[in-house]
Parts: structure tokens; C-alpha cells; sequence
């Protein structure tokens, strides 16, 4: 079964709480073992994209990527 977690959202200044669906389809979290499962979420206020890990019952967010270094 499908199911919200109550999630924050992790992007600079954004702050957005409350809970979400995780980004994908059913069929993407069946493949997934419940020890080890990483699912992604989309902030409905940003936009910004993060992946969290699943612990036992909750959605722990994992560090955002660093963003690419532009060259001068």
C-alpha cells in the first residue's frame, strides 16, 4: 500500500512541512526491500527535488547533491 509521510523540505530557504506521497508509481516501491529503501519526493511549494530514505516507519531525508561548480 501507498502511503504519505510527513516530510520537511530540505532546500535553501524553502521550510515547506507536511506530508507527501513519494514521487513515482506503485509499482517503483514494490522492488524496493523494507530494510534498505530510498524513495524521492518533489516540494509542492519549490518544487525541489530530495531523496529520503525509509527507517522503519518514517521518511529521513538524505544530503541534497552539491551543486555543479560552474568554471570562469
Amino acid at each position: 500500500m501507498l502511503t504519505d509521510y510527513p516530510v520537511h523540505c530540505p532546500h535553501h530557504n524553502c521550510g515547506w512541512r507536511g506530508c507527501l506521497f513519494p514521487l513515482g508509481d506503485r509499482k517503483d516501491m514494490q522492488g524496493a526491500t523494507m530494510s534498505h529503501r530510498e524513495i524521492g519526493f518533489r516540494c509542492p511549494r519549490c518544487s525541489g527535488v530530495w531523496q529520503a530514505r525509509i527507517v522503519n516507519e518514517d521518511a529521513v531525508n538524505l544530503p541534497l547533491a552539491a551543486p555543479a561548480m560552474q568554471e570562469a
